[in-house]
């Protein structure tokens, strides 16, 4: 059952000739109603509708969800309001005109009323008003001045168990007694923003209401101050996505001298990669056990708990790591060609990709024997990945743009074909991975861009670059590190006019070094057990965070880039929602995903 729940009700075209229509109501109420759907919630979108139409539907959100479940209730009203003594009435499509004092509270709705209707849920319940909270008792005489402040203490004694309710926020498009702008260009100032933000996954409510206001009010130049009350207990967010939570540990301190494989992950929250001649094997923040082979190792790739590793031979090695003690390996083939990047198992576990340089071949389980399927050589192409959509097919990836789909795999009496497309590069293809139940691959380029490719077509759906990131200083050290002194670096950071001035004879060194500041040489990409979300990792020690969902970036974290750490490889957990990374001096750092709290 949902925790996320809302009503969005936008009133536009007033049945009463007397009361203003705002043509934005309705599509304000919209799109918030499209970017609350976009983080999860349960939303009914209601559209100028009547007083009984507004009660019949917060009858309906009372109704939804769990009653002992915590949930996150929203409410949002686009349409003409009043506020008196702090007290705020919202009018219905239905109201009749004309807008007089005694009418408001009587024939309007109260706010109280909204707060009323979602008090026995618990949760946080955040009540957004994009509307005017004029004064209404202006130039009003004063006997019904004070009629109107009669009726309104009756309704405050009606709804007096809600008053002071907990975990409720109020947030106001404008400050009280002011009027709140309708737009012109399709959305009001207020909603434009307050959409924008909802969809943000690194902002407190706090926050997103604070920038909001902020927005607003530079873009009405003063003249519109959004205002929110907050009773809230604790910290909430709009975000539907997990926070990732560093557990570093030391595993093994490798040499930079020393030939490191990708990591890769197993069953059981436990990961495997090699140095030179040995595998480590562990398992959450525990080094477990160490496998010594008696040559060095080209790459190991693994399928749930079953590990194969190739050595600089050719040998291609089996063993199970769910047997207790010592895992038992044996010889299963012996692969063509040499310099191995890579090693990718179908889902079955029946054939097997090897990729490298100049080259890649597949092999298939036939009986109880390997043998090779295909080889395709090529001096210009280097490949540096592969992923199994199904067993039947599979993608990879390489130097040149070059991506190969190849098909057949699983069938013996159906040759295997390849197609080859070679996308506009911008840089080595490094990594690739397989998102939306396989309606999309997404490439990762060495050069730090990111593109999404459509898998039935091949047709580019988005490109977007990690370089224009804004991150921080000790990441500009980190990209310029590798390349040049420290006494140039220091200079570069500390004055650029008199870095440039002393390199003025040099106009490309300087160049150069301007294009390396915020450079991501990105390394590989995995998709979470949280299927949403694709995390990409670069050689500077950061990984970024990808809404699967919308395609774009929403987090950054700084796995060693801070502290000039590289960072050798990246892979998802497979039974839970972490991230295990690799640091350049023999560090582990595993990130849990949690998900947000209400």
């Amino acid at each position: 059952m949902n925790n996320r729940i809302a009503l969005c009700i936008g009133i536009s075209s007033y049945k009463d000739n007397g009361i203003d229509e705002l043509p934005n109501a309705v599509s304000d109420a919209n799109l918030v109603h499209q970017s609350l759907t976009a983080r999860g919630f349960d939303s009914e979108l209601i559209v100028d509708a009547t007083y009984d139409d507004i009660e019949a539907a917060l009858e309906r959100l009372k109704a939804k969800g769990d009653p002992a479940t915590r949930a996150f209730t929203v409410i949002y009203f686009a349409g003409h309001g009043f506020e008196t003594g702090g007290l705020g009435f919202l009018l219905p499509i239905d109201f009749p005109g004309p807008v007089e004092l005694l009418r408001i509270p009587q024939l309007g709705m109260s706010s109280l009323r909204l707060v009323d209707a979602i008090s026995e849920k618990i949760g946080p319940k955040l009540i957004i008003l994009d509307a005017c909270r004029l004064d209404a008792t202006r130039e009003s005489p004063a006997s019904e001045i004070t009629r109107f402040h009669e009726l309104a203490e009756a309704i405050k004694d009606q709804y007096s168990s809600v008053v002071n309710a907990d975990d409720v926020v109020f947030a106001f498009a404008t400050s009280a007694g002011a009027p709140a702008g309708d737009g012109v260009n399709g959305n009001s100032r207020y909603c434009e923003a307050l959409a924008s933000g909802i969809l943000s996954h690194d902002h407190s409510l706090d926050e997103l209401l604070a920038g909001v206001a902020q927005q607003v009010i530079r873009q009405s130049q003063m003249g519109q101050r959004p205002w929110y009350l907050s009773s809230l207990t604790h910290s909430l967010s709009f975000s539907d996505l997990p926070t990732l939570i560093p557990i570093p540990f030391e595993v093994y301190r490798s040499g930079s001298h020393q030939l490191v494989t990708r990591l890769h992950s197993l069953n059981a929250s436990r990961v495997a990669y090699s140095i030179e001649h040995e595998i480590i094997f562990a398992e959450r923040q525990e080094r477990r056990s160490v496998v010594k082979f008696k040559e060095n190792i080209q790459a190991i790739g693994s399928l749930g708990s079953e590990l194969y590793v190739l050595l600089e031979s050719g040998v291609l090695m089996h063993g199970d790591s769910n047997f207790g003690g010592k895992i038992q390996f044996k010889e299963v083939h012996r692969i063509a060609f040499k310099d191995v990047f890579a090693i990718s198992i179908s889902p079955s576990g029946r054939n097997i990709i090897i990729v490298g340089m100049a080259g890649y071949e597949v092999i298939g389980l036939v009986g109880r024997e390997w043998s090779q399927q295909a080889k395709y050589e090529n001096p210009k192409i280097d490949f540096y990945n592969a992923k199994f959509f199904d067993d039947d097919s599979a993608v990879l990836c390489g130097s040149r743009g070059t991506v190969c789909e190849l098909t057949g795999l699983s069938s013996s009496s159906t040759k295997l074909a390849s197609k080859f497309a070679q996308i506009e590069s911008s840089g080595v293809i490094q990594d690739i991975e397989i998102v939306d139940g396989g309606k999309f691959f997404v490439v990762v380029y060495s050069g730090g861009y990111v593109k999404f490719f459509d898998r039935s077509t091949l047709a580019l759906v988005r490109t977007f670059s990690l370089n224009d990131l804004t991150l921080n200083l000790a990441h500009g050290y980190a990209s310029l590190r590798n390349q040049f002194t420290r006494a140039q670096v220091e200079l570069y950071f500390r004055d650029r006019a008199a870095f440039a001035s002393r390199y003025s004879n040099a106009p490309d060194f300087l160049e150069s070094v301007d294009a390396l500041v915020g450079h991501q040489q990105l390394l590989c990409c995995s998709l979470m057990k949280d299927t949403r979300v694709l995390a990409i990792a670069s050689e500077e020690g950061y990984v970024f965070l990808i809404d699967v969902r919308d395609q774009k970036h929403f987090r950054t974290i700084d796995v060693g880039g801070g502290h000039g750490k590289t960072l050798r490889w990246m892979c998802a957990d497979l039974d839970s929602n972490a991230l295990v990374i690799l640091l350049s001096d023999g560090v582990m750092v595993r990130y849990e995903g949690l998900m947000p709290q209400h």
